[in-house]
Protein backbone atom coordinates (compact mmCIF):
# COMPACT_ATOMS: atom_id res chain seq x y z
CA UNK A 1 0.00 0.00 0.00
CA UNK A 2 1.00 3.58 -0.62
CA UNK A 3 1.55 6.30 1.88
CA UNK A 4 -1.74 8.41 0.24
CA UNK A 5 -3.81 4.92 0.51
CA UNK A 6 -2.57 4.19 4.04
CA UNK A 7 -3.55 7.66 5.17
CA UNK A 8 -6.76 6.84 3.50
CA UNK A 9 -7.48 4.12 5.16
CA UNK A 10 -6.97 5.35 8.32
CA UNK A 11 -9.01 8.52 7.78
CA UNK A 12 -11.56 6.36 7.00
CA UNK A 13 -11.91 4.43 9.93
CA UNK A 14 -11.43 7.42 12.45
CA UNK A 15 -13.22 10.68 11.09
CA UNK A 16 -16.74 10.88 9.88
CA UNK A 17 -17.84 10.06 6.52
CA UNK A 18 -17.95 14.04 5.63
CA UNK A 19 -14.86 14.95 6.84
CA UNK A 20 -13.44 11.53 5.03
CA UNK A 21 -14.79 12.69 1.58
CA UNK A 22 -13.28 16.03 2.16
CA UNK A 23 -9.98 14.78 2.82
CA UNK A 24 -10.60 12.44 -0.43
CA UNK A 25 -11.14 15.62 -2.44
CA UNK A 26 -8.55 17.57 -0.67
CA UNK A 27 -5.85 14.12 -1.44
CA UNK A 28 -6.86 14.33 -5.65
CA UNK A 29 -6.24 18.03 -5.58
CA UNK A 30 -3.00 17.70 -4.08
CA UNK A 31 -1.92 14.96 -6.43
CA UNK A 32 -3.18 16.86 -9.95
CA UNK A 33 -1.07 19.34 -8.42
CA UNK A 34 1.56 17.43 -7.95
CA UNK A 35 1.21 15.74 -11.67
CA UNK A 36 1.01 19.57 -12.89
CA UNK A 37 4.55 19.98 -11.20
CA UNK A 38 6.24 17.45 -12.62
CA UNK A 39 4.68 18.22 -16.34
CA UNK A 40 6.29 21.20 -15.49
CA UNK A 41 9.13 20.53 -14.72
CA UNK A 42 9.23 22.77 -11.44
CA UNK A 43 11.74 22.80 -8.79
CA UNK A 44 11.91 24.42 -6.02
CA UNK A 45 14.86 26.02 -6.07
CA UNK A 46 14.14 28.06 -9.19
CA UNK A 47 12.32 30.29 -7.32
CA UNK A 48 15.74 31.39 -5.93
CA UNK A 49 17.04 31.58 -9.82
CA UNK A 50 17.64 35.45 -8.90
CA UNK A 51 18.08 35.58 -5.59
CA UNK A 52 21.44 37.00 -4.27
CA UNK A 53 21.76 36.88 -0.79
CA UNK A 54 18.75 35.82 1.83
CA UNK A 55 19.49 37.22 5.31
CA UNK A 56 22.19 39.54 4.49
CA UNK A 57 24.45 36.78 3.35
CA UNK A 58 25.59 36.36 0.13
CA UNK A 59 24.45 33.40 -1.85
CA UNK A 60 27.21 31.21 -3.62
CA UNK A 61 25.67 29.78 -6.83
CA UNK A 62 27.99 26.58 -6.99
CA UNK A 63 27.18 26.60 -10.78
CA UNK A 64 28.61 29.87 -11.12
CA UNK A 65 31.72 29.37 -9.93
CA UNK A 66 33.42 27.44 -12.85
CA UNK A 67 32.70 30.65 -14.98
CA UNK A 68 33.86 33.15 -12.53
CA UNK A 69 37.21 31.31 -11.56
CA UNK A 70 37.93 28.42 -14.95
CA UNK A 71 41.53 28.33 -13.23
CA UNK A 72 40.49 26.34 -10.19
CA UNK A 73 38.77 24.00 -11.88
CA UNK A 74 40.47 20.57 -13.86
CA UNK A 75 39.67 19.71 -17.79
CA UNK A 76 37.40 17.23 -16.02
CA UNK A 77 35.48 19.92 -13.90
CA UNK A 78 36.99 19.01 -10.41
CA UNK A 79 36.81 22.11 -8.27
CA UNK A 80 40.35 22.77 -6.63
CA UNK A 81 38.44 22.12 -2.82
CA UNK A 82 41.38 23.54 -0.80
CA UNK A 83 40.96 27.06 -2.65
CA UNK A 84 37.23 26.75 -1.83
CA UNK A 85 37.66 25.66 1.77
CA UNK A 86 40.76 28.67 2.12
CA UNK A 87 38.64 31.40 0.16
CA UNK A 88 35.05 30.50 -0.33
CA UNK A 89 33.64 28.80 2.64
CA UNK A 90 35.23 31.10 4.86
CA UNK A 91 33.40 34.16 3.73
CA UNK A 92 29.90 32.35 2.63
CA UNK A 93 27.50 30.31 4.76
CA UNK A 94 24.96 29.86 1.98
CA UNK A 95 25.25 27.54 -1.35
CA UNK A 96 22.90 27.21 -4.19
CA UNK A 97 23.35 24.49 -6.62
CA UNK A 98 21.11 24.64 -9.48
CA UNK A 99 22.42 21.73 -11.36
CA UNK A 100 21.41 19.43 -8.12
CA UNK A 101 18.42 21.04 -6.87
CA UNK A 102 20.42 22.00 -3.40
CA UNK A 103 20.53 24.43 -1.05
CA UNK A 104 22.80 24.44 1.60
CA UNK A 105 24.10 26.57 4.77
CA UNK A 106 26.57 26.94 7.02
CA UNK A 107 24.88 27.57 10.72
CA UNK A 108 26.56 29.66 13.18
CA UNK A 109 28.76 27.95 15.69
CA UNK A 110 28.62 29.77 19.18
CA UNK A 111 28.00 33.02 20.01
CA UNK A 112 28.82 35.79 17.40
CA UNK A 113 30.27 38.60 20.15
CA UNK A 114 32.31 34.79 21.37
CA UNK A 115 33.22 33.91 18.15
CA UNK A 116 32.47 36.04 15.48
CA UNK A 117 30.26 35.62 12.28
CA UNK A 118 30.98 31.80 11.32
CA UNK A 119 27.63 30.99 10.00
CA UNK A 120 24.26 31.92 9.47
CA UNK A 121 21.53 31.93 12.18
CA UNK A 122 18.05 30.02 12.10
CA UNK A 123 16.09 33.15 11.07
CA UNK A 124 18.34 33.07 7.62
CA UNK A 125 16.98 29.60 7.47
CA UNK A 126 13.45 30.73 7.78
CA UNK A 127 13.47 33.32 5.74
CA UNK A 128 15.14 30.99 2.45
CA UNK A 129 12.20 28.83 3.07
CA UNK A 130 9.73 31.78 3.08
CA UNK A 131 11.31 33.01 -0.96
CA UNK A 132 10.87 29.73 -1.92
CA UNK A 133 7.29 29.29 -0.91
CA UNK A 134 6.42 33.00 -2.27
CA UNK A 135 8.35 31.90 -5.78
CA UNK A 136 5.98 28.68 -5.96
CA UNK A 137 3.22 30.52 -4.57
CA UNK A 138 3.79 32.83 -7.41
CA UNK A 139 3.19 30.22 -9.98
CA UNK A 140 1.10 27.99 -7.76
CA UNK A 141 -1.34 30.20 -5.90
CA UNK A 142 -3.28 28.48 -2.76
CA UNK A 143 -4.42 28.93 0.50
CA UNK A 144 -1.46 27.02 2.07
CA UNK A 145 1.25 28.53 0.90
CA UNK A 146 -0.10 32.04 2.13
CA UNK A 147 -0.72 30.31 5.48
CA UNK A 148 2.72 29.24 5.41
CA UNK A 149 4.05 32.09 4.42
CA UNK A 150 2.56 34.62 6.85
CA UNK A 151 3.39 31.79 9.58
CA UNK A 152 7.47 31.97 8.08
CA UNK A 153 6.67 36.04 8.63
CA UNK A 154 5.18 35.16 12.26
CA UNK A 155 8.34 33.01 12.59
CA UNK A 156 10.63 36.08 11.86
CA UNK A 157 9.09 39.09 13.89
CA UNK A 158 8.90 36.28 16.74
CA UNK A 159 12.85 35.99 16.43
CA UNK A 160 13.63 39.57 15.90
CA UNK A 161 11.44 40.45 19.09
CA UNK A 162 13.80 37.73 21.21
CA UNK A 163 16.86 39.38 19.66
CA UNK A 164 15.43 42.79 20.75
CA UNK A 165 14.88 41.83 23.74
CA UNK A 166 18.20 40.14 24.43
CA UNK A 167 19.80 43.32 23.35
CA UNK A 168 17.79 45.25 25.48
CA UNK A 169 19.44 42.56 28.53
CA UNK A 170 23.00 43.72 27.63
CA UNK A 171 23.29 39.61 26.53
CA UNK A 172 22.61 39.12 23.38
CA UNK A 173 25.56 37.45 21.40
CA UNK A 174 26.79 35.26 24.82
CA UNK A 175 25.92 32.12 25.76
CA UNK A 176 23.56 33.66 28.94
CA UNK A 177 19.94 33.98 29.05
Amino acid sequence: MTSIEELNKMTKMYFSQSFYESFTEYIKEMELELELLKNEEIMALETLKDVTEIGGFDVVVMDNLREKYPEKFNESGGMDYVWFENEIRPKNFIYLRHDKNSLSFTIQNGPIKENGINGCQVDTLIEAAKLIIEGLNKQFPCRENSLAITKLDEALLWSMKRKLDREKRGVEGFNKL
